[in-house]
């Protein structure tokens, strides 16, 4: 995984960069793959930015095999970015790259810093191929059933009085989460976006960022879902499927219920639901799904850009 660093001449003070999927950590899942990864570095070789680009047939994507990649920067500097981001397309067009592409994280992460970064790349001749519906809750003292619209809160009370239990997976045996995550999804004929040997390989090396939550009916597992944290503040809802023989009862509300007490406990900010549209197409069951969940909506931008 070649990786390209680029420094400045002075010492500048640069906020953390916290986003578990721009880390080293996560982007050593991807060793074998045809990753590149640009760090930006002050002469104190503090990181001030970083990005990472899975590069497939002359198309360079920040990043591929994550839900976001994006320029994670520490700094407002405009023009020490710019030309940061200018070494980086020079350094690309030197691999015949022909295209760019980078998916931002959700803008409620940081708004802030998604309009600056948005606009750099707007200024710079990216455009905007699309951008998805990424729905998420702001975590508070409230209950699950106090935020739910009226239908969820009607179904999360049909699953409790069905007797169906929500509980944290402690210690999960990741190919069975995958097993019953390919059943279920194969009922609705939905792929799943991820390897069972990339999804165990995940769950081995970072058993404090990977969570599995399921709702049971007695025994039987009906509704199963696999949680990232992406930072101390934000949990992201990774994938989830439901048995199809239990849609009457709906058991996905259960367990989104479970899951945002679960933020509650450990205190995080932001629970990502994750998106509800493929390039820019609605998924209009996924989504009238999270909006009853009393839910938010912000949005989820890929940029492009031509290089050759």
């Amino acid at each position: 995984m070649p990786r390209v660093d680029f420094y400045i001449s002075d010492r500048i003070h640069s906020t953390p960069l916290i986003f578990f999927f721009n880390s080293p950590d996560f982007q050593s899942l991807f060793e074998d793959e045809k990753t590149y990864s640009f760090f930006l570095k002050d002469v104190s070789k503090t990181i001030l930015a970083r990005i990472h680009f899975k590069i497939e047939e002359k198309v360079a994507f920040s990043f591929k095999n994550a839900p976001f990649g994006f320029l994670e920067t520490g700094i407002d500097s405009i023009p020490i970015l710019n030309d940061f981001l200018n070494q980086i397309e020079i350094y690309l067009k030197q691999l015949n790259i022909i295209t760019l592409k980078l998916r931002a994280w959700p803008q409620c992460y940081n708004a802030g810093k998604t309009q600056l970064i948005s606009q750099i790349l707007l200024d710079r001749g990216y455009e905007i191929l699309y951008s998805d519906f990424n729905f998420f809750l702001m975590i508070s003292g409230k209950l699950p059933s106090e935020i739910f619209k009226k239908p969820e809160r009607k179904r999360l009370r049909k699953c409790n009085n069905a007797g169906f239990k929500f509980l944290k997976i402690e210690n999960p045996d990741s190919g069975l989460v995958y097993e019953h995550l390919l059943k279920f999804r194969n009922q609705k004929h939905i792929p799943l976006n991820i390897s069972k040997s990339d999804l165990q390989k995940a769950f081995s090396k970072f058993p404090g960022q990977y969570f599995a939550f399921q709702v049971c009916d007695k025994e039987k597992v009906v509704s199963i879902s696999v949680c990232v944290e992406v930072t101390q503040d934000i949990l992201y809802h990774f994938m989830m499927a439901t048995d199809v023989e239990y849609n009457n009862f709906s058991p996905g509300v259960l367990l989104y219920d479970g899951i945002y007490k679960f933020c509650q406990e450990k205190n995080y900010k932001i629970f990502d639901f994750g998106t509800a549209s493929i390039e820019g197409n609605k998924q209009v069951g996924l989504f009238n799904f999270k909006e009853k969940l009393g839910s938010e909506i912000c949005l989820k931008t890929v940029f492009s850009k031509q290089l050759l």
